[in-house]
């Protein structure tokens, strides 16, 4: 066998196998291995129709320094199925591409006008005497006023006054729309103030476009027939688009990162143990799986669509100018203010919570299992590996437990209103807090890892 004479860049090394050289990196490198391992795989992530670009930013960067939200993002679009949806209407509320206006819930209570209190007296009867006629009159005054305070949409409360055997009916001001009862206080999300609307909207103070939630019966605006599930002329659409540049994006990072992932089979897991950095690209190889399906299976929305609610008439009487309402909620509006709150029961509420719960489960260990997995194939892996310090050790599985944490247990509340907020779909001032704190441990566990590259240097085998 002739031998080979094999020039290479000084502080080349072999470390412990005399077949795998290891070439000193370059800063080019580093910032080569962080593109396409990591920041190329956030790009990807399932933005929510119409997104500003705060909302584009916020989502990125979680996606960057803790991919399980990105991948938990992916996991819910997915499993809407919207695809399946053969109503554009019903398909694009199902994306999250439906507002409605309705009250604003923190609007001054001073601007709102007074309520209304209508008595009805009893008529003083001797209830001994059986007086027929005393009873009648009673009841048709009651029911005169009951009559009087139902004709208005506002809430109804019964007090009955036994010092002076009245009952008293008084309608409370409304500071809500009538699609935003008890069952979905506190559910609605809030549409940016700068999202593109389809058409003309522009809401006097008092009021604010809220998405229209998932499950919300929904028709298009002239159906005849708003029971079908198939537009009745099969004219009706809502423009959408697929991203499929964004899927096949997906699978070439995909295929990138799963190569970088399969490397680490060298002398890492001796070298590093459970901290090696080629492990650190499970979890943004699963984010980009979950995103490869959900840009196949979910309709992207330049703009929100705006359908008709009892609401926006009244912003209109008190001077909204509305153009380009492709629909409305499907209520039969003499049914009364609960009509459309029928679908948004208690078992619909466990179910999107037992999805949340199962989808953070899932987008959080499954990388995990991957990282596990991969290390105990290798017999000769320590955990914390020949050359690993306890700090890189310790600031790697920070990073792991972060990504644990935030898909069951922070991402589910993290969108939710504090006292006196609007839920809306990017974090507020209280989940970014959370968020800053969950990214600490991802900083520094990428600072580890451009340790890492440093010592062990660009290997390949010979």
């Amino acid at each position: 066998m002739d031998n080979i004479t094999v020039i290479v860049p000084v502080g080349s090394q072999f470390h412990s196998d005399s077949h795998l050289l290891c070439e000193p990196v370059k800063w080019d490198d580093i910032l080569k291995f962080f593109l396409v391992n990591y920041m190329t795989h956030a790009f990807t992530v399932v933005t929510p129709p119409a997104a500003t670009m705060f909302e584009k930013i916020v989502i990125v960067l979680m996606a960057l320094f803790l991919p399980a939200t990105g991948a938990m993002r992916a996991f819910m679009a997915t499993v809407t199925r919207p695809n399946k949806e053969k109503n554009p209407l019903k398909r694009a509320r199902l994306c999250g591409a439906l507002c409605m206006v309705v009250r604003d819930p923190h609007f001054g209570t001073d601007q709102i006008s007074k309520p209304k209190d209508v008595e009805a007296q009893a008529v003083s009867v001797d209830s001994s005497s059986g007086h027929a006629g005393g009873r009648a009159l009673e009841k048709r005054q009651l029911q005169a006023a009951v009559e009087e305070v139902t004709s208005s949409t506002d809430t109804i409360s019964l007090v009955k006054d036994t010092t002076h055997e009245a009952v008293t009916l008084s309608t409370e001001p409304s500071t809500r729309s009538r699609v935003d009862g008890p069952l979905w206080e506190g559910d609605l999300i809030y549409a940016e103030h700068k999202s593109p609307i389809h058409g003309l909207c522009r809401l006097p103070a008092g009021y604010s476009l809220a998405i229209v939630p998932s499950n919300a019966p929904v028709k298009f605006r002239h159906m005849t027939a708003p029971t079908t599930d198939h537009p009745s002329d099969g004219n009706w659409q809502i423009a959408s688009s697929y991203s499929f540049a964004k899927a096949a994006i997906s699978i070439v990072q995909l295929l990138s990162a799963a190569s970088a992932f399969y490397r680490t089979r060298g002398n890492q897991l001796e070298l590093y143990g459970l901290a090696a950095f080629g492990l650190t690209v499970a979890p943004y190889i699963y984010m980009s799986l979950l995103n490869c399906f959900a840009n196949l299976c979910t309709p992207s929305y330049d703009c929100l669509f705006l359908i008709s609610t009892p609401a926006l008439d009244e912003a209109r009487a008190e001077g909204a100018v509305v153009d380009g309402v492709v629909g409305s909620l499907d209520v039969d509006p003499k049914a009364g203010p609960m009509a459309v709150e029928y679908k948004m029961d208690i078992e619909s509420r466990r179910l999107d919570s037992w999805f949340m719960k199962v989808g953070g489960f899932v987008c959080s260990n499954v990388p995990w299992a991957f990282v596990l997995g991969c290390w105990g194939v290798d017999a000769e892996a320590s955990l914390l590996g020949s050359k690993n310090s306890p700090m890189t050790f310790g600031w790697i599985m920070a990073w792991y437990a972060a990504g644990l944490i935030i898909a069951p247990y922070v991402f589910p509340y993290m969108l939710k209103p504090g006292k006196g907020c609007k839920r809306r779909r990017a974090p507020g001032k209280l989940g970014l807090g959370f968020l800053a704190l969950l990214a600490v441990p991802a900083a520094g566990g990428m600072v580890q890892v451009v340790l890492m590259l440093v010592d062990s240097g660009g290997c390949f085998r010979l």
